[in-house]
């Protein structure tokens, strides 16, 4: 065996970079007894709406909302208020794109004999795709966000008649320069005969520059693109979340054994000053070990995504009015382990909000004992005089 060979800080090692690293990379919003990424073939039927996540909670704070009513079409042109068509190659200009009532019949004699008349998502008006070739994609205007927050986004699609093309929704990060730093993508669909609702996200921006963000919904061909079928998009909603993240003081999260190991919680853009916080420490077993509560001392923090934010929404507004505060804390807290044997250990930080929506981190650490390495072995170096 090679002088200085620790075979059990080899194995800890193993199981914490290729067994568990992707827990300490996990999103930082985990709803309670249901999973929240739902993958599924593009041709498959949808579920239900009862069995879709609700996100809207006290918890998210609206930024951006578009049902394509009255609101979002003040002058009456049939188009979203703010919003863009990409044109050129691919993209042909002749594919009709407008704001529809669903529930009405067509005025186009095409239509007429099977058409097929249902509700919009939201209200009475969504935003209808009637394919002939190529791609289509649009965009909404800029909306301010910041990367204090952790961010989501959901739209409601149904499709009619696709064979070969792919639909969804993307959300597009840029910096203050108009530079596209992120892209974040849906689920594609391809067939969905009644409302599919999709999302983006929870994530966090991996970029702490992000400064716009900006909703494209596009229907992109395959190896074909098919020259009929009808795409409808409801509902497109984007909010903000509470963005945790949870650090250790060892860069890799590896210690020997006696040293002091403390993970630091870190929370920003939450709704109120003192959260609740829940450290546990469990064994490899998922043995619990021990648990802390403490409250979190945040501070208020201000950002133009908070003032943008109370302009375009309705709720925020009337809450300003009546002299309560917008919730926009951050704040920091430690926990020292009491960790004193060897071993594989993960540490999971919960905060409960105020529904069923928990806010989660969880990274693991491995310690090991002290391990005197050798000064000289069996094997050494030749040199030339």
């Amino acid at each position: 065996m090679r002088q200085g060979f620790n075979p059990v800080l080899c194995l800890l090692m193993t199981l914490l970079f290729f067994g568990e690293f992707g827990q300490c990379c996990a999103p930082s919003v985990v709803l309670a007894n249901q999973d929240r990424n739902r993958k599924g073939d593009p041709s498959g039927q949808q579920k239900k709406n009862s069995d879709e996540i609700d996100l809207r909670t006290k918890d998210a704070v609206e930024v951006y909302k578009c049902d394509f009513e009255n609101e979002s079409d003040l002058n009456y042109d049939g188009w979203p208020d703010g919003w863009t068509r990409k044109r050129g190659v691919g993209y042909p200009a002749y594919i009709d794109i407008g704001i529809v009532n669903p529930n009405k019949k067509s005025r186009k004699k095409k239509d007429a004999p099977s058409e097929q008349l249902f509700k919009a998502f939201s209200g009475e008006r969504c935003l209808k795709v009637e394919m002939d070739g190529g791609a289509a994609m649009l965009q909404s205007k800029p909306v301010s966000i910041g990367s204090f927050y952790s961010y989501v986004l959901e739209t409601s699609i149904r499709t009619e008649g696709l064979e070969h093309d792919l639909v969804g929704c993307a959300l597009l990060l840029f910096d203050e320069n108009g530079e596209l730093l992120e892209r974040r993508e849906s689920e594609d669909v391809r067939v969905a005969d009644d409302w599919k609702k999709v999302t983006v996200g929870p994530f966090t921006p991996e970029n702490t520059e992000v400064r716009t963000a900006v909703v494209s919904l596009y229907v992109k061909p395959t190896k074909s693109a098919d020259l009929t079928g009808k795409i409808w998009f409801d509902d497109i909603w984007l909010a903000r979340l509470p963005r945790m993240e949870l650090t250790a003081n060892s860069p890799h999260h590896v210690y020997e054994q006696g040293n002091e190991i403390t993970v630091t919680c870190g929370i920003s853009g939450i709704l109120e000053a003192h959260p609740m916080i829940r450290f546990e420490l469990t064994d490899v077993n998922g043995k619990m070990i021990d648990e802390k509560i403490l409250n979190l001392d945040g501070k208020e923090i201000q950002d133009e995504t908070t003032k943008s934010t109370v302009k375009s929404n309705k709720v925020l507004q009337r809450r300003v009015l009546g002299n309560d505060k917008i919730g926009n804390y951050a704040g920091t807290i430690p926990w020292t382990l009491p960790i004193k044997e060897a071993g594989f250990y993960r540490v999971r930080v919960t905060m409960q909000g105020s529904t069923e929506v928990v806010h989660e981190r969880m990274i693991t650490l491995a310690v090991f004992p002290p391990h005197k390495r050798n000064v000289q072995g069996q094997f050494g170096w030749t040199l030339p005089k």
